[in-house]
């Protein structure tokens, strides 16, 4: 089968995503956390939080309260049978305080703006 890029917007941006590029990071504990890692040019690497559908479509997978894993699809369809490849998936047991601060880092920008939208 052919790999198919995948093309998301975010935050206003394209990306093209493609194997090798991304990985799927999923965690047993504060399943709310699980992202998607991005290598962007120049060394950098975009998180892309509070989007955890996507991320478990792409990882193919999901994790029970207890840590098993089932298979998850969209519309009946695994990412990689659409698109012929998938990202790598890490498991862990929970966010360490990097991956703590940086999702937590989203979510205030999100409420910020609406204080400021408010105001």
């Amino acid at each position: 089968m052919e790999r198919k890029p995948f093309e998301i917007r975010v935050a206003g941006h394209e990306l093209v995503l493609e194997l090798g590029r991304c990985v799927c990071v999923l965690f047993r504990q504060q399943q709310e956390v699980d992202y998607l890692a991005v290598q962007l040019e120049e060394e950098r690497t975009l998180r892309i939080f509070n989007n955890v559908e996507l991320v478990r479509w792409m990882a193919g997978i999901a994790l029970t309260a207890d840590g098993t894993p089932y298979q998850v699809t969209a519309d009946d369809e695994l990412f990689r049978d659409e698109y012929g490849w998938s990202p790598p998936v890490i498991i862990k047991g929970s966010p360490n305080d990097d991956e703590m601060e940086w999702f937590l880092d989203v979510n205030t920008r999100d409420i910020d703006k609406e204080w400021s939208d408010g105001v």
